[in-house]
C-alpha cells in the first residue's frame, strides 16, 4: 500500500552534502529508496533511528521521490535537491 499521510520530514544540507530523513519506523526491517522521476534508484539502505543521514554530495540538483517500505506499506515524498 502507497501513502503519503505518515511524517516523513527531510531536511537538505547541500552546503555539507547531506540529507537528514526523520522517520520513526515501525519494523525492524524498514529500507529507504531515494529514485529520479523514471524511477531509477539512486540510493538505498536501511533506517533503523529515527534519524537518517544520507550523503547526497554526488548527486544532481534536481527532483527525486524518497521511498520509505516500512512493513507492507510504502510512504513517499517529493525532495526537490536545489543547486
Amino acid at each position: 500500500m502507497l501513502e503519503t499521510s505518515r511524517v516523513i520530514d527531510i531536511q537538505i544540507e547541500r552546503e555539507t552534502g547531506r540529507m537528514v530523513v526523520r522517520y520513526t519506523p515501525r519494523t525492524e526491517r524498514t529500507i529507504y529508496d531515494l529514485c529520479d522521476l523514471n524511477g531509477r534508484v539512486i540510493q538505498t539502505g536501511a533506517i533503523s533511528d529515527n534519524e537518517t543521514v544520507l550523503d547526497i554530495s554526488t548527486l544532481n540538483a534536481k527532483k527525486y521521490v524518497m521511498l520509505i517500505v516500512d512493513g507492507d506499506q510504502v510512504i513517499s515524498k517529493r525532495v526537490n535537491i536545489a543547486a
